[in-house]
């Protein structure tokens, strides 16, 4: 295999993770200002 064609498959599965590691960023954000007392908003404030 050439550099070139690990460069582009290295490429490729970083960009197929890309949205599955946004989901779960996304999700474990979430999940742990819901988990948090008080209103979400409120701490994302400082309120």
């Amino acid at each position: 295999m050439s550099r070139r064609q690990s460069l582009l498959r290295y490429l490729a599965a970083r960009l197929a993770l890309a949205p599955l590691m946004l989901w779960l960023i996304a999700s474990l954000v979430f999940l742990l200002l819901r988990l948090a007392p008080g209103d979400p908003i409120d701490a994302l404030l400082g309120t």
